[in-house]
């Protein structure tokens, strides 16, 4: 499983407060990754991109409750962070 965790776009007031009141995470990852045992969450970056001091102090929270966090790059690397998952069984 792959769920996207829509933080990012633009949205009109009301729409906001209603996701904040409901679990909105500033800075949550792009994906929670769910594959064969492995639960996750992966950022998604281009080559040259940048994480937000948002992005970094969730990815420490992460770390600091002991859930894995991965950024990647590229879909070539996506796929080989699931390959290692496999490789891990």
């Amino acid at each position: 499983m792959i769920l996207s965790i829509p933080n990012g776009g633009l949205r009109d007031k009301m729409t906001a407060v209603t996701m904040k009141a409901t679990g909105l995470y500033k800075g949550a990852a792009d994906l929670l990754v769910v594959y064969r045992g492995w639960i996750g969450f992966v950022e998604l970056k281009t080559e040259t991109g940048i994480q937000s001091p948002e992005q970094r102090q969730f990815e420490a929270h992460c770390i600091q409750a002991g859930l894995p966090y991965k950024l990647v790059r590229s879909l070539a690397e996506f796929q080989q962070l699931i390959l290692s998952l496999d490789a891990k069984r």
